[in-house]
């Protein structure tokens, strides 16, 4: 728990929980990395799921358009995204997702802590347009 709140051990708020790359662009990126909760990056105005459309992503730094495209694909249907959360306790941080690999449900518990820019506090791999 990190002042209250739930911090997954798996995956936890360091610069190696994201990864490496040998690039210098990586290396400049986690340089100016922080770790912030939703209510911080929207001062406290953040809805899980407020509202869910195709066109409510947008790109950041990492480089995966096929995730976006897969995600906004899925918020056609907003149940769907929906579904993923099988839990979410938006005061403590703390969420279950269920995916499916190869017909078999997988859960995999997350904290709300997103890798931000400490400059614009704002998400450096995907962003929402909105909150």
């Amino acid at each position: 728990m990190l002042a209250g709140k739930f911090v997954d051990k798996q995956s936890p708020p360091q610069n190696n929980s994201i990864g490496f790359s040998p690039h210098p662009s990586f290396h400049h990126l986690l340089s100016n990395l922080v770790w912030l909760r939703p209510t911080h990056i929207f001062q406290g105005d953040f809805h899980l799921f407020n509202s869910i459309h195709p066109n409510q992503i947008k790109q950041g730094s990492l480089g995966v358009c096929y995730i976006h495209a897969t995600i906004s694909s899925l918020s056609q249907n907003p149940q769907i995204i929906k579904q993923l959360f099988v839990f979410a306790d938006l005061e403590v941080g703390f969420y279950v997702l269920r995916f499916y690999i190869s017909g078999l449900p997988k859960y995999i518990a997350i904290d709300d802590l997103i890798p931000c820019n400490n400059i614009t506090n704002l998400p450096i791999f995907a962003k929402p347009i909105g909150n």
